[in-house]
């Protein structure tokens, strides 16, 4: 059987729950690790 990609909006409701979940858990580590967040112009220094 073939993968077929889906785009973002065509995935259920659970996969996208899975999914930021996973990205929270990445940057909620990140910040705890470097006491900073990404953003999209670099890395913002949280004081």
């Amino acid at each position: 059987m073939q993968r077929n990609d889906r785009s973002y909006k065509d995935l259920k409701q659970k996969q996208k729950s899975a999914i930021a979940d996973k990205t929270y858990k990445m940057h909620l580590k990140f910040y705890l690790e470097n006491q900073r967040i990404h953003t999209l112009q670099g890395v913002m220094k949280m004081e």
